[in-house]
């Protein structure tokens, strides 16, 4: 049965593999169970090869489980969705663009602003943080971080000017 109170359910979640070379099928992650609710903060810690990764990319809907269920809200997770997405260890913003460049692609992707519009929305609301014309290359890995946690942040809400209130506390 779904807990009304959850917003991501794992029961017994399950997740494998096959290993091509060997001709065996491989369990990553098996018997995970977690409810966490709104507004509640969650932090998946083990050694390396535990299955942390794996277990967030079923939770994103990039791999399928094998076992068990795994809920958003009460639907099963069964492909990616425009409700949640991933911030990778590994750089994955476009080197060519400014930092408020990399901030609004998502919105401009998904044709919700233009780039000019979206441009000219952010920087009237906060003109005084020059960081957002910078170029990649002069930011730290920190500033980086926090580039595409905002890039991901500005995909999930639906008024920007919630984005331009976030970049005020982020940076």
């Amino acid at each position: 049965m779904y807990d009304r109170s959850a917003k991501l359910a794992a029961k017994g979640v399950g997740i494998e593999y096959w290993l091509h070379r060997s001709k065996t099928l491989f369990t990553a992650v098996k018997g995970v169970d977690l409810t966490v609710r709104p507004g509640e903060f969650l932090a998946i810690v083990g050694p390396s090869g535990c299955g942390k990764t794996t277990f967030l990319n079923a939770v994103d809907g990039l791999i399928p489980i094998a076992e068990g269920s795994l809920t958003l809200d009460g639907r099963e997770i069964t492909k990616p969705g425009p409700d949640r997405a991933m911030v990778f260890q590994q750089p994955g913003l476009l080197p060519w663009r400014t930092v408020l460049g990399n901030v609004i692609f998502g919105v401009e992707a998904q044709g919700n602003m233009s780039k000019k519009e979206a441009m000219q929305y952010t920087m009237t609301s906060r003109p005084d943080q020059p960081v957002f014309q910078r170029a990649l290359v002069a930011l730290s890995q920190a500033d980086n971080q926090r580039t595409r946690l905002i890039s991901w942040i500005a995909l999930t809400i639906s008024v920007l000017s919630l984005l331009t209130n976030l970049l005020k506390i982020v940076w």
